[in-house]
């Protein structure tokens, strides 16, 4: 039996692997900034990787960490310094502040979850062994049917979007119970690997990029599993990180042909056309993709993924051109997310371009052009409170994220589901580029609807789930047939 539990463990070709990336750092523009950030993600792993727990906050961090990297990694591509590239002098101290501030991060967060209870690969089993998988396939097939119908609704009746795109999420949740039951109990692959091919299919004929989820997803459940991080898992990874990788370079380089098709040139943020349709154009556009639109879109991909470009504006400008906020921001942002709307009918609708272009001095598309770009919630604390005071926001922030942790991992119902709803609803919180106000109301909002949940749909879904099981299945020897053999 495996009941020990500790950080996750990395083998001396890990190490080794590691040390060769740092070492490639020199070669970079910015050879101490480059080691800043390397130090910083090795500092992420130790700390937020704990084997046999969801990778939710692991990922994260890590993926608010490439968004700042990447900031070095397009200067490099480009071949040019910060000052022509994004064209201000301050995103070296800009990347050096979020390094800092996701550091602090990374320690709070540890603090806070350094009491929470922790479960071994043994109980995990016993919970997957009570699962109907039968049971769980319908939950999932009646979910995705009423997905459109849902999102539709959310569109349409704009007093309650928030909660209804909030109730949307259960469909990720029996996705991701099929993948770690499919990790687990190696049952039905099949039919699972299908569900997940659908979920890839359809994720492409969406508005944004969300055949990227099932990808995130599986390899969420995959690293949550593991024991040790070994060259040969690098290895295992390296099919599912290239494509994930080619998907989004395509992506990065059609999307502006096919977003202009599938909303009818409205600029709404919404698919206006059948899904046949919306199919064969993304199909057209993959055929007609060629080495040219390749480098299109790999630099449009490095461009889009680093998100220290506003926040490098915003410190070149404030408080030299504009004077901070001392906390307005805040307060403003905490009022728009607590007051609900019947209470405040002139609230308006939160467009995180018009603060952006406020700050930066850029002219940003907002929602009357089909888009949004903010700042991102480090940009909103900064703005009212500069370099140092702005650290206090950022640690409140991820105190909150750590507090609903472990919420969501504190629910009474089979320990399968409660994995499942912890990634479901924190990967959903918001990241690095994401307006205070998004993160504040996801966690507000998700918070609130899984309180609810845990005295009416939660209990109900457990009980129809583990009732009924066919034959009981051997719980220590249940990896033997399964893909967990392979972690």
């Amino acid at each position: 039996m495996d009941i020990g539990i500790k950080k996750i463990g990395l083998s001396s070709g890990i190490i080794a692997f590691f040390l060769v990336l740092a070492a490639l750092c020199l070669f970079s523009q910015y050879p101490l900034l480059a080691l800043y950030g390397m130090f910083t993600l090795f500092i992420i792993i130790r700390s937020t990787w704990t084997r046999y727990q969801p990778t939710v906050i692991f990922f994260w961090f890590v993926y608010q960490w490439v968004q700042v990297m990447a900031g070095i990694w397009y200067a490099d591509i480009i071949g040019n310094r910060f000052e022509i590239v994004f064209r201000n002098n301050s995103v070296e101290k800009t990347i050096i502040l979020c390094f800092t501030g996701i550091l602090l991060q990374v320690f709070v967060v540890k603090a806070v979850l350094a009491k929470q209870k922790l479960y071994t690969l043994d109980q995990l089993k016993e919970a997957a062994s009570r699962i109907n998988m039968n049971r769980l396939i319908i939950l999932y097939v009646v979910s995705a049917a009423l997905y459109p119908l849902l999102f539709k609704l959310a569109i349409n009746f704009g007093e309650v979007t928030q909660v209804i795109l909030t109730v949307t999420k259960i469909k990720m949740l029996f996705t991701i119970m099929l993948v770690i039951l499919l990790f687990i109990r190696g049952e039905k692959k099949t039919l699972i690997l299908l569900i997940l091919l659908f979920e890839f299919i359809t994720g492409f004929l969406t508005y944004f990029s969300s055949f990227k989820d099932v990808i995130i997803i599986c390899l969420i459940c995959y690293l949550s599993f593991i024991r040790q991080v070994k060259l040969s898992t690098i290895l295992k990874l390296s099919p599912l990180l290239i494509l994930l990788f080619t998907l989004l370079v395509f992506w990065s380089a059609v999307k502006p042909k096919y977003r202009t098709y599938v909303n009818e040139g409205t600029r709404a943020q919404q698919v206006q056309v059948e899904s046949s349709d919306a199919l064969k154009k993304i199909l057209d556009l993959a055929g007609a993709f060629n080495g040219k639109d390749f480098q299109k879109g790999l630099y449009s991909l490095a461009h889009r993924i680093q998100y220290v470009f506003f926040l490098s504006k915003v410190v070149d400008r404030i408080p030299e051109l504009t004077p901070y906020e001392d906390g307005e921001l805040m307060l403003s942002s905490l009022r728009f997310v607590i007051v609900p709307r019947f209470l405040d009918p002139d609230k308006g609708i939160h467009d995180a371009s018009v603060k952006t272009s406020k700050y930066t001095g850029y002219r940003i598309a907002g929602m009357s052009k089909g888009t949004s770009m903010a700042i991102g919630y480090y940009g909103d604390a900064y703005i009212d409170f500069g370099p140092i005071g702005m650290m206090i926001p950022i640690i409140i922030i991820v105190i909150l994220v750590g507090w609903y942790y472990r919420f969501l991992m504190s629910i009474k119902i089979n320990l399968i589901m409660v994995y499942a709803i912890t990634m479901t609803f924190v990967y959903n919180i918001g990241y690095f580029e994401s307006d205070i106000i998004v993160i504040l109301g996801n966690i507000k909002n998700g918070f609130i609807m899984n309180l609810a949940m845990i005295f009416t749909l939660y209990p109900v879904i457990n009980r129809y789930l583990t009732s009924g099981i066919i034959k009981k299945h051997d719980v220590y020897g249940m990896n033997k047939q399964s893909l967990s053999s392979t972690l």
